[in-house]
């Protein structure tokens, strides 16, 4: 039995390898891939799925796991070797009623959806983009300024949503964990002052947005009145 425990821990950690492979490079994929090569991965996906799920419900395996029975029913519930080998037959007899082209295909189009992914994350932070400016630009159409047209507004739109938008995504990666630490460490004070620092950057980016707009206005202005002094 020592032996059939052996082989079916030599077994397990060759499968364990390629699962292991396969979130290497569905990580790379998911990361630092470019999107054309997609379609390629997902194909290398399918292919390590096929092969590590075959290698599971090899009907060896299940005769291991059968020979392996009383070696289970004579150790202690919890051990290592009787968890091991508990757990593995219940997975086994799972995996077994799935045919391997299915499970080769489900990991094909799991990968063709990490292509199609990066499109969406792209395309919404585009219409987030153009939600801002277009409120940016409501907002500057409402408030008092010069007889200016509305595309004179549109650099100081698109800085502040462009701005806005890198700004969420630092907060988001950045800021939010030590936000959670300062809260922690300072309480309610800590909190405070992250989200007090937080509009403080906001309302700095409004104002240089306001501020490019007023540059290019009174350029263009100078511009029209070449004899007229710099402002």
């Amino acid at each position: 039995m020592d032996s059939d425990l052996r082989t079916l821990r030599e077994r397990l950690a060759e499968i364990s390898d390629l699962h292991r492979s396969m979130g290497v490079l569905f990580w790379d994929q998911k990361v630092t891939m470019p999107p054309g090569g997609h379609p390629a991965r997902a194909e290398a996906l399918s292919t390590l799925s096929r092969i590590a799920h075959e290698k599971f419900v090899d009907d060896e395996i299940g005769a291991l796991l059968e020979r392996l029975r009383p070696l289970e029913e004579s150790l202690e519930f919890d051990s290592d070797d009787a968890s091991l080998v508990r757990v593995t037959r219940r997975d086994w007899e799972k995996q077994h009623r799935v045919p391997t082209e299915l499970r080769a295909e489900m990991t094909r189009a799991a990968a063709q959806g990490l292509g199609s992914e990066l499109w969406t994350i792209l395309a919404t932070a585009a219409a987030q983009v153009a939600l801002l400016a277009a409120l940016w630009l409501a907002l500057s159409l409402a408030l008092p300024r010069p007889a200016v047209r509305w595309t004179a507004l549109v650099p100081g739109a698109l800085l502040f949503a462009g701005g806005f938008q890198a700004f969420s995504l630092a907060v988001t990666l950045y800021f939010a964990p030590r936000a959670a630490r300062a809260s922690t460490l300072y309480g309610s004070l800590g909190v405070a002052l992250v989200l007090l620092a937080s509009l403080f950057l906001v309302g700095r980016l409004a104002v240089t947005a306001a501020e490019l707009n007023a540059t290019l206005w009174e350029r263009r202005a100078q511009r029209r009145r070449p004899n007229a002094p710099p402002p």
